[in-house]
């Protein structure tokens, strides 16, 4: 198969512009938006193979992997999740379907730079990354195929798709960065490694950083050892008497992006012949909140509304 070139979506150009032009500050949240996405890809693995056992080989370890290069100014981000087909690049990383998607372009271009930080509640936070980066590359293999795609753009108008070899199921997306220095900054091991635990410390699967090799006395190259960056166990597998009203906060301002409180939240644990946990958050607007909502418990006819969003125990 030769190299196809094919054309943005028009709302998928208004939103490469803007990111790519982008004044916001927090340019960090692009790492926040590929962990995130990779997790969602494990999620989907993982859920497919319970009716094909073929797609998650016994022993396969679900994880997310990544590592710089700060010479050749190279972020990878790496993941054994569902991978994607040709198809589903174009559906995926060459339009928008999701909606509400449209109102967000809109605020993003009248200056709303706040909305930048929900870009992944729209589904496309995977375009977060042309704010740093003047190139990608996504290869990948979907489970239970054989032949592997190269995805990649400038993010300008237009992105090629071609065959690439890969031996193993999921999606390797690497960024080359921008020339400037804010750009540069993100290609360090320290600079990784805080906005993974700031942001994603809570993901259920290993993230693992990988450091590049350094030269010792005899100019040899040594490589080191890899580090798993979210040690926190996922709250809902834990008991309730454990976390602390503290902890249940911080994550839900982790998974909302927001910096208010949750009004209230529900932590459970059932055994049957399935066993689950769970972990509902409640997020209401203020006059809910004084109507009986207090202290992170509902109270009265509060009781019965139904929550905003839940996350169910892996």
């Amino acid at each position: 198969m030769a190299t196809e070139k094919m054309e943005f979506q028009t709302e998928v150009r208004d939103m490469l512009n803007l990111m790519i032009n982008s004044l916001y500050s927090n340019k960090e949240i692009f790492l926040r938006e590929l962990v995130s996405n990779a997790a969602d890809a494990l999620d989907k693995r993982r859920f497919l193979s319970l009716s094909n056992a073929d797609l998650l080989p016994q022993g396969t370890q679900l994880r997310i992997d990544i590592s710089v290069n700060k010479e050749g100014k190279r972020i990878v981000v790496e993941d054994n999740g569902i991978g994607m087909n040709k198809e589903d690049l174009i559906n995926c990383l060459g339009t928008i379907a999701r909606s509400g998607t449209k109102n967000f372009i809109k605020n993003l271009k009248e200056g709303d730079k706040g909305s930048v930080d929900l870009i992944g509640q729209f589904g496309v936070g995977f375009y977060s990354v042309f704010m740093v980066a003047k190139k990608v590359e996504v290869l990948t293999l979907k489970a239970g195929e054989k032949q592997g795609y190269l995805w990649a753009s400038e993010g300008t108008g237009d992105f090629e798709i071609s065959e690439a070899p890969r031996d193993k199921v999921g999606t390797k997306i690497t960024l080359y960065l921008k020339d400037d220095e804010d750009a540069g900054d993100f290609a360090s091991d320290w600079k990784i490694k805080d906005i993974v635990q700031k942001y994603s410390g809570f993901v259920s699967y290993g993230i693992y950083f990988h450091p590049e090799a350094t030269k010792n006395d005899k100019g040899e190259l040594e490589e080191k050892p890899e580090e798993r960056l979210n040690e926190k166990q996922a709250l809902w597998r834990q008991s309730e008497k454990e976390v602390t009203e503290e902890q249940y906060k911080d994550f839900y301002n982790v998974i909302s992006h927001e910096a208010d409180e949750p009004a209230a939240w529900s932590h459970s644990h059932a055994e049957g012949s399935q066993e689950f946990w769970s972990l509902v958050r409640f997020a209401w607007p203020e006059a809910l909140r004084e109507e009986g909502l207090y202290h992170g418990r509902l109270q009265g006819p509060a009781a019965a509304l139904a929550p905003l969003c839940a996350r169910r125990g892996r």
